[in-house]
Formats: C-alpha cells, structure tokens, sequence
C-alpha cells in the first residue's frame, strides 16, 4: 500500500477504514476467543469438551452475522467522522468499509478455533497460520492492485478481505475434525455473558487507536496514513506478544488456576518475567533499526523522502515504550485470566482518556511523534497501574519479585530506547550509527537478562 498510495488523501482514507476494521476485529475477536478460552477450559481434557467446541463454534458464526451487520451499520459513519470527509472522497471511504466487511466475520471463527488451539497448547500451528493470514491477504490484495490499477485503493482491500477468509478456511481444516455437539453441550450463553465486559474492555483499549487517527486527520495530509504504517511496522515484534506469548500467558493462566491462587500467583509472575526479558532486547533492537526499516522496507514508488521522514517519526514514539507496551498487553491477559474484567474495562477507560488529553497536547507541539509519544506514555502509566492494582491481588511477595525483574526491565528499556530516539533526532548520529549503537545495548542487554534467569 505504500509503494502505491504512499502518505496521500487516499492513503489516508483507506489506514483509516483499516484501524476501524481493526478495532472491530479485536472487539469482536478477543470477547469471543476470552469467552471461548474460558468456558472449553472448564471442560477441557472430559470427555465432553470438544463437543462443547462444536457447539460454541456453532453459536460463534451466528455471532460473526451479527457482528458483520453491526460493522455494516456503524464503520462507514465512524469513518467518515474521523476523517472528516465529504464530497466523493466520503463516497469511497464508504466502499473501503464495506468492503472489509468479511474479514470481520472471518476473525469472529478465527478466535473460537485460536481458543481450542490455546488449551491444546498448539501454537506452533496457531502462529504459522497467523504468519499465513498475513501473508495469504497482502499476497491477494496485491494480486487484486495488479489485476485493477485503476482502483488501487478499492483492489487492496478488497484483496485482504478475501486473504483473511481464505486462510480462516485453512485453520478450520487444519485444527481437526468437529465432532456432533451433545446433548448437554455447553451453554452459549454463558460464554457470552464473559464475553460481553471483556469486549467493553477491549473495545476501551481499542479506542485509542480511533482517538489517535482522528487527531492525526486534523494534521497535515498524510498524518493518518503514516501513523498507520508507524503502527503495522510496530506490529513486527509486538505482533510476537499478540500472537505467541499473549496465548502462551492465558493459557498457562487458565491452567494454574485449577491450582488455586497459588499456582496463578507462580504463573503470572514466571509469563510477565519471561515477556520482559524477551521484549528489552528484541525492542531496543528494533528500535535501532526502525528508520532504515522504514526507508527500505516502504521507500519505493509513491513513498517519497517525505513519506519516509514522517513515518520515522511516527515509529519512534511508539518505539520508545515497546517493551511496555508489550509488558501491557501481558497484563491484560494476566488480568483476564484470573477474571478482573471489571478492573480491566476501569483501567482501559482511563487509558483512553489519558491518551485522549496526552495526544491532543502532543500533536499540538511535536505533530505526528507527540501522538505516538502519547501512546507510549498511556502504556507506561496502565503498566504501572496494572501492576499496583494485581499487588493487592497476588500479595507483596509477588509485586517484590516483579519488581526485581520486570520493572527492572522495563526501565532499561526505556531508556536504551529513549537514548536512541532522542539521540538520532538530535543529530547525535545517523541511521547506521542509531543501529550499530542499538545492536551494542541490545546485546548486552540479553546478555544480562540470561544470566540474572540463571541465577534465579
């Protein structure tokens, strides 16, 4: 999408359309895998439970009509509105909406079957097919760019929508063979009942990314589009916490607390070390890379030197708290797991309004680096929230060794990160340098992190 629309209108239009379809999807997506991961691990391992998946697998593509009906009715007006457009480029905005439309129903069955794939401990096919999705829908949306170059725009979309189905069709297949629900299958409504203030929570969550574009849209043409490709750059190693370790920590959750508060305690605290170790280095690492990422990953064709210097910016405000965020998403798993939904829709409710006030302050004084920068600040201060509030939880022996070991790693993150953005903004040194400098840290770093897991 870069290489054909670069930071345009039209880029703009359709990162806009795609972080609504986005929000819908997790919304829609993670009530759904919550719900699902909650109500077959009761059953799991009985002789019962995979009857009890094809009923809630059944009862999960009702929920993907309705939930496709409800994108159908709310995306195209919500974003309009953030855009703020009007005339016929309101007229295409519209068409890229709808045009998304499957893809929402398609991440409704993805995550009933992730769910199954979650307690199954199968997440080596869970991730390849994820990498698959990806790669299976940017495959199709280009094919769909070539075959109708004159509606680029419209091709893309339409093309990922059609790769997202297509590889939902290919885990339903891969995951095995469903069995005829029973007689006693579960209820879904009681998996809905979970799912219903887990989706208000992440719909909260979700919020920010809405608020951040609608910010952006009132910048300079572009603003939006390079926040987007900011975002889906970001998405290389935080996507690892969303796909791999995210499921990793709720599941090991959802087993512990067949253990009592004890073995939840042992395996949150051992899930949240061991996600802050793997995210100080991986973070500074990308962190150093970012802007030649951005240059030769993006910089071809429509992507001019403006539309990689504004990306840059973009990235390095949400490169300055990777590893929090990724600690973030962590705690959110952490705090649905052991069924603080309620604390989790308050924190997710103060996130946004925090990232609300701390972009409009940042647009207003740095642009597009003032909004990303607003992000990272948000996470920092739910982290910390997040971890106070399980602290009472857990007990004081727990938040002792978190703080030992995941505060300490998310302060060394911070400022290798901080040190690397600041640094390269200053003119300290350039695109090599921030990398040779990051590939230094990042290694000393790990080295660190492995020997302080040794010694216990």
């Amino acid at each position: 999408m870069a290489v054909l629309l670069g930071t345009s209108a039209a880029a703009d239009r359709v990162n806009v359309v795609f972080v609504v379809s986005s929000v819908a999807t997790i919304v829609v997506g993670e009530s759904v895998y919550a719900s699902c991961v909650r109500s077959l691990g009761s059953a799991f391992h009985t002789d019962r439970w995979l009857a009890d998946y094809a009923a809630l697998l059944r009862s999960v593509r009702r929920v993907a009509a309705v939930a496709a009906a409800l994108y159908v009715a709310i995306a195209p007006p919500l974003s309009l509105l953030i855009l703020g457009d009007g005339g016929g480029s309101a007229r295409e905005t519209v068409t890229l909406s709808l045009l998304l439309t499957p893809a929402i129903a398609a991440y409704s069955i993805l995550a009933c079957v992730n769910a199954r794939l979650t307690l199954e401990r199968r997440f080596v096919l869970m991730n390849s097919v994820q990498v698959l999705f990806s790669l299976g829908s940017v495959m199709a949306a280009l094919g769909a760019c070539a075959a109708f170059p004159d509606l680029a725009a419209e091709a893309l979309v339409a093309g990922w929508s059609l790769g997202n189905v297509t590889a939902v069709l290919i885990l339903l297949r891969r995951a095995g063979p469903l069995t005829k629900p029973g007689k006693h299958a579960i209820s879904a409504s009681r998996a809905v009942r979970y799912g219903l203030p887990v989706a208000g929570a992440y719909a909260l969550i979700a919020v920010q990314a809405l608020t951040d574009r609608a910010v952006a849209s009132r910048l300079e043409t572009g603003a939006a589009a390079a926040l987007g490709y900011g975002d889906r750059l970001f998405l290389v190693p935080v996507g690892f916490v969303l796909a791999a370790v995210g499921p990793l920590v709720l599941g090991s959750l959802t087993h512990a607390a067949r253990t009592g508060s004890r073995g939840v305690s042992e395996a949150a605290r051992d899930q949240l070390s061991l996600l802050s170790a793997a995210a100080l280095p991986i973070g500074i690492l990308f962190t150093g890379a970012g802007p030649l990422l951005v240059a030769h990953l993006l910089g071809y064709g429509a992507f001019d030197r403006s539309s990689v210097d504004i990306t840059i910016e973009a990235l390095d405000g949400l490169s300055f708290g990777l590893a929090v965020t990724s600690v973030n998403l962590g705690l959110v798993r952490v705090m649905q797991a052991t069924g603080h939904v309620k604390a989790l829709m308050a924190f997710a409710g103060l996130g946004a309004l925090f990232n609300l006030l701390l972009s409009v302050a940042g647009a207003a004084s740095l642009g597009v680096l003032g909004i990303t920068l607003a992000t990272s600040a948000t996470a920092v201060l739910m982290v910390f929230g997040q971890l106070g509030y399980l602290q009472r939880q857990l007990g004081a022996d727990w938040a002792s060794r978190i703080r030992r070991t995941v505060a300490l790693h998310l302060t060394a993150g911070t400022i290798a990160t901080g040190l690397l953005v600041i640094g390269f903004h200053q003119g300290w040194f350039g695109e090599v340098g921030r990398l040779a400098l990051a590939a230094v840290l990042a290694a000393v770093t790990a080295r660190l992190v492995v020997r302080a897991r040794q010694a216990g």
